[in-house]
């Protein structure tokens, strides 16, 4: 078989010990393999950290470069100064298998069984402290993809991280988008789903492992910033996927806007302020109900991570809300993100939970509403 040659890409923003691990488990993998691998470091650090990641390079014979703050830009300046024709993309808060430059070839030699490759896509686990915060992510769905490999034979899209595309394809579909907001997140995404209506496969191989240190994550103010910098990118992956956006069940967050104008416009109505109450009386009822429904139905260990899960979900929830109806687009009110029948299968038992603690809330607090008035 054809030896296949590596290009890795790397953005930086400081991290400089975590960088250096990266580096370190790249070079023993790096001779671990039989074909070429060259790894390109493009750094947006200050300059005393800049120096330290410099320095790392140096060591281990990584091609460094100096860029902007946008990830986006840093992946796309990497991948035009690439010289091999597969592009391998990982984060810098991660580190690597000792094989994972062998599981990824191995998907890319077997071009007769895979005639429409466009990429590969492996598995990532996390390690390090699995502190009270990180039980609380656990019960979230921000890690659902970082084990998509171990449960799907392909995937519409993957993170940018322990990805590998052809840079012939990544090219062809117009690289990671610079135009969207923020300086990352939902980029990966987005550039997934182009590659997969061009026409080419993304496919999994669970034996391609990488490792994501859980240091990076371990901070409500971090968790809430990538929960509200996710729930608004949904409103921009949305607008170029529009497919994406199926009728659903109506969720509590936009029920609670819809309650919380109507209560406003009967109370203006009947001059009785407490009314304005009951959505917030409503909101904090259902999630109750929610939460013994779950009790009753799922694992009951993890109860109170979670209901402390809760948090950064509405976050994402509110923002993506936000943002959708901020560009005048309320169909987010009966609409929702789907990306295949698996995930609402998945969802169903949930979200019929959610509802029927919805119309029970409904009706307690109707009820509620007729003896204040």
């Amino acid at each position: 078989m054809d030896l296949i040659n590596f290009s890795v890409v790397i953005p930086t923003f400081g991290r400089e010990k975590l960088v250096y691990r990266l580096l370190e488990s790249l070079q023993s993998a790096r001779k671990n393999y039989q074909g070429e691998v060259e790894i390109l470091v493009i750094d947006s650090s200050n300059d005393s950290a800049s120096k330290d990641i410099a320095s790392s390079c140096q060591e281990f014979d990584s091609r460094f470069f100096k860029g902007e703050q946008s990830v986006r830009w840093k992946r796309n300046f990497g991948v035009s100064q690439a010289r091999f024709p597969i592009i391998f993309f990982i984060d810098s808060d991660c580190r690597v298998d000792n094989n994972i430059f062998q599981e990824h070839a191995s998907i890319y030699q077997e071009k007769s069984k895979y005639p429409k490759l466009g990429g590969v896509f492996g598995v990532t686990h996390f390690e390090g402290d699995r502190s009270f915060l990180w039980k609380i992510i656990e019960q979230t769905s921000f890690l659902d993809v970082f084990s998509f490999a171990e449960h799907y034979p392909y995937v519409e899209w993957a993170i940018g991280n322990n990805i590998s595309y052809y840079k012939q394809v990544f090219e062809q579909v117009g690289c990671f988008d610079e135009s969207l907001p923020f300086r990352l997140g939902g980029d990966d995404l987005e550039l997934g789903l182009r590659i997969s209506k061009a026409g080419y496969l993304i496919k999994t191989n669970p034996k391609a492992i990488t490792f994501h240190s859980r240091v990076t994550w371990n901070s409500w103010k971090s968790l809430l910033e990538r929960a509200s910098r996710w729930g608004r990118m949904e409103y921009f992956v949305c607008k170029k996927h529009s497919f994406l956006l199926r009728r659903d069940l109506p969720r509590q967050e936009p029920l609670f806007l819809l309650l919380l104008l109507f209560s406003i416009i009967i109370a203006l109505i009947l001059q009785n302020a407490f009314l304005v109450l009951l959505p917030f009386a409503w909101a904090i009822l259902a999630y109750l109900l929610r939460f013994g429904f779950d009790f009753i139905a799922g694992d009951r260990k993890n109860f109170i991570f979670n209901v402390f899960a809760q948090i950064p979900s509405i976050t994402y929830q509110v923002n993506c809300m936000t943002e959708f109806i901020r560009h005048g687009r309320w169909d987010i009110l009966y609409k929702h993100m789907i990306f295949s029948n698996y995930q609402m299968m998945g969802e169903w038992p949930r979200e019929v939970r959610r509802l029927w603690a919805s119309f029970l809330s409904l009706v307690l607090v109707f009820f509620l509403g007729k003896i204040i008035i």
